[in-house]
Order: structure tokens, then sequence, then C-alpha cells
């Protein structure tokens, strides 16, 4: 199973513009499951990201379906570093 590195992300922005940017290129298009604006949502990499929100550390809860998205990546498994691409309604990333 492949993993997203650092580097994966790093290209996304490089490639596609500023992180600000290329967030909206991944979310679906549209109202359906993003709350409004959804700012520059166009799904154009194909990626469809869908507000799935996340669960809430302590509590255990789902919170902030239809409005955010996270996906965290391993940068280096013994120092256990982590990055985090979050998506949300409001704006692009």
């Amino acid at each position: 199973m492949a993993h997203s590195t650092e580097m994966d992300w790093t290209n996304l922005k490089s490639n596609y513009g500023s992180y600000t940017t290329c967030g909206g290129f991944m979310k679906e298009k549209g109202t359906t499951h993003w709350a409004e604006p959804n700012y520059l949502g166009s799904n154009t990499y194909g990626f469809t990201a869908l507000p799935s929100g996340f669960r809430h550390y302590s509590e255990g809860d789902f919170i902030s379906l239809g409005t955010s998205a996270e996906w965290w990546t391993r940068i280096h498994a013994k120092l256990c570093l982590f990055l985090l691409c979050w998506l949300k309604w409001s704006r692009s990333l």
C-alpha cells in the first residue's frame, strides 16, 4: 500500500499553484456534500475530496461533516513526525 509523503504534498503545491489554491482543485465541485461557499472547489485534479470531517481526539465524536476533510502523512517514522493536509469549505486549503 502506498502512502503519500511530504514530497508528494510539496510537488502538488509546486506543480499546481500555492497551498491556498491547490486544495480547491482537489475538492468536489458544488455544494452537494460541501457546505457553501465551497471556496474554489472545482475537482480539477479528479481527486473528488469529500468533507468527511474528523474525529475529536478526546470524545471520539466525528465533527465538521460537510465542512472539512483531513489527510495525514508520515514524514519520519522514528521521530513520529506527521504532516496534515486539511481542506475546508470556506477556503481552498
